[in-house]
């Protein structure tokens, strides 16, 4: 369920935010900031929508393989391919909220912005195995094939190259 990791990752960036906001000594852009909470929130919500549509593609593809029909079976494969992307896409952007959400978090509350990051690179690489095991059903020649494959090493790459950057220790705000 990297879904609700990823969904749990932003819900931790907006608690992060909405707690930096309250402070006395908060000196930012608010307007920013606010922004930045209420996008992690929706994106949280929009992840966890994710993780029901998962579940739901994985149901899919079983019920077309009890009924051996191969073009729903092609369809659900597909279905089953999409959302696990739609999941590894959010939670790399969710990695650049984090890296905006930075530079509002004091040093009290990096540990969380931290923890976020991880859970959202981790959903982003762990959902990209599902991503792998179904693309392994698809003709290897297949533009599909390609396209997916493409977008997936992106993402991955993405992924870490990111959450390397946040997660390194100078880049750690201390206000």
């Amino acid at each position: 369920m990297s879904a609700v990791s990823a969904s749990l990752g932003l819900g931790l960036v907006e608690k992060v935010l909405r707690i930096a906001g309250q402070r006395r000594d908060f000196s930012g852009d608010r307007g920013r900031l606010d922004q930045l909470a209420d996008a992690a929130q929706s994106g949280s919500a929009r992840l966890a929508r994710y993780a029901d549509e998962d579940v739901a593609a994985f149901n899919e593809y079983l019920a077309s393989r009890r009924l051996k029909d191969t073009l729903a079976i092609g369809a659900a494969l597909r279905t089953a391919i999409e959302v696990p992307l739609k999941i590894a896409r959010a939670a790399v952007n969710g990695l650049d909220l984090c890296g905006e959400a930075a530079c509002f978090v004091p040093a009290a509350l990096a540990a969380d912005l931290g923890t976020a990051v991880v859970l959202l690179a981790g959903a982003a690489r762990a959902t990209l195995l599902s991503v792998d095991s179904n693309l392994g059903q698809i003709p290897a020649d297949s533009h599909f094939y390609r396209d997916v494959l493409a977008e997936r090493r992106e993402l991955h790459r993405q992924a870490l190259q990111k959450a390397e950057k946040l997660l390194e220790p100078t880049n750690s705000n201390a206000s």
